[in-house]
This record gives structure tokens, C-alpha cells and sequence, in this order.
């Protein structure tokens, strides 16, 4: 049987609030902390951001997203998710629109 490993709420206003990044990525690593550090995460379009993807990619986390397009855009301007993938170690896989595009990390 499947089931939730964290549900959390929060408030904009409450005290200490950073942000939602800040606290979807404090529930990701309160559920690697329980598992031993295993697992892969898997998000829809709202996981599509820059802090997630510097989180999984910096942790070699495996990690699944549904992208919003074929680019990010962070702090340092737009990213192709190409270059997000050969910042990866590991084999990365992106689907978009019934194309695979893979890196090995090495491209």
C-alpha cells in the first residue's frame, strides 16, 4: 500500500517562514534522513524550479520533474535543461514531448 512519506501545512505568516522552496526542501530531506538516504523524487510542473534542481544535482540526488519548457531560468539567467543534465554525475534522462534527450553527465 502507497502512501504519503510527509504532509505538511505552513503559512506565509508564520514565524521563520523562508519560502515554499525552503520548506518543500525541508520535508525532501526529512524523508532522505528516515530512508537511509534512498529513494528517488518524483514532482510534477510545480517542482520545476531552480532550488530543487540545485538541491538534487549538488546531493546526486536521482530525481524525476515534469518541466514546464525546455529551459529554466535562475539567478544567472536561462538555462537549457541540456546543461542541467551534464551538471548531473549521473546518467540523467529528460522527456519532452515524446523526445528523449539523455546525458551521461560527460557530454
Amino acid at each position: 500500500m502507497a502512501g504519503p512519506l510527509a504532509l505538511k501545512l505552513w503559512s506565509s505568516r508564520s514565524p521563520g517562514f523562508k519560502g515554499e522552496n525552503d520548506e518543500v526542501l525541508k520535508i525532501v530531506k526529512a524523508v532522505y534522513a528516515a530512508t537511509g538516504g534512498k529513494g528517488s523524487v518524483v514532482y510534477d510542473r510545480g517542482g520545476d524550479r531552480p532550488a530543487f534542481y540545485d538541491y538534487f544535482i549538488e546531493e546526486n540526488r536521482d530525481f524525476i520533474v515534469r518541466l514546464k519548457g525546455r529551459s529554466v531560468l535562475s539567478w544567472g539567467g536561462m538555462h537549457e535543461v541540456h546543461d542541467l543534465a551534464r551538471r548531473s554525475i549521473r546518467r540523467t534522462l529528460f522527456l519532452h514531448r515524446n523526445r528523449q534527450h539523455a546525458s551521461t553527465g560527460e557530454d
